[in-house]
């Protein structure tokens, strides 16, 4: 009997392709800074609460000026005065900012600190780590960001970073929709595949979720579940 299935359109393939390899390019990119970051040369404090609040550019090129920025919230129904120490990377040791705040009963301030190339360590990454001295009720507490930088003439660092998160974003489930649409009216389509293709979709997703979360330990187990969804996609290929 002759296969009358109709073939999926190319355009379906190659917008699910990329999408796949952009998001998995950018979680690679986020989840490689932030392992980097908690790894780096920084004075080791003895904390076992992690610090919310810190704010750090994904992107930056090596012409900009950045700033790492963290908040420091007072809770409590007293004032506190906790010191705020944030320590910057560079090719030599690393550069030291500390300051002390007066926080009234439930107010936010911020605190900033500019980086630059002069902060470029380890050839493509800037890397900062923010700790909070206890000051009571407050417990101390850090956290750690690390930032890629790639050398594009044309777009900053954050209107980079904004477009290729779009393109992961608008890219992986249109070509997963187009690529589903096409299957079913594919009679002879392979389910296992199928499911293997729609499974690589949701994982490289979700990997993308949890390095923009700065969760480097998750995005390593979505990272690896990726390539063994893609060699599987890739052996289904192959038998049909």
């Amino acid at each position: 009997m002759t296969n009358t299935a109709l073939p999926k359109p190319i355009y379906a393939i190659l917008l699910f392709a990329a999408g796949v390899l952009l998001t998995t390019a950018l979680t690679t990119m986020l989840t490689w800074a932030s392992l980097e970051a908690d790894f780096y040369g920084f004075q080791h404090y003895s904390t076992g609460e992690r610090l919310s609040g810190l704010s750090c550019p994904r992107i930056m090129t090596p012409r900009e000026t950045g700033s790492i920025s963290v908040q420091a919230n007072n809770p409590s129904q007293k004032v506190v005065t906790p010191i705020i120490r944030i320590d910057t990377s560079t090719s030599l040791a690393p550069d030291t900012f500390q300051t002390q705040l007066t926080l009234q009963p439930g107010e936010t301030q911020k605190v900033q600190q500019a980086v630059s190339a002069n902060n470029i360590d380890l050839g493509n990454f800037i890397f900062a780590k923010v700790y909070r001295y206890p000051a009571y009720p407050l417990p101390s507490a850090e956290a750690a960001c690390g930032i890629m930088i790639l050398d594009i003439p044309i777009l900053g660092g954050s209107q980079l970073y904004i477009l290729w998160l779009a393109l992961c974003l608008l890219l992986t489930p249109l070509g997963l929709w187009r690529w589903d649409a096409s299957s079913a009216a594919d009679a002879s389509r392979h389910d296992a595949m199928q499911n293997a293709i729609r499974a690589l979709g949701v994982v490289v997703l979700l990997g993308l979720l949890v390095s923009v979360m700065g969760l480097w330990l998750v995005g390593v187990l979505f990272l690896a579940l990726t390539l063994l969804l893609a060699a599987a996609i890739v052996r289904f290929a192959s038998l049909n």
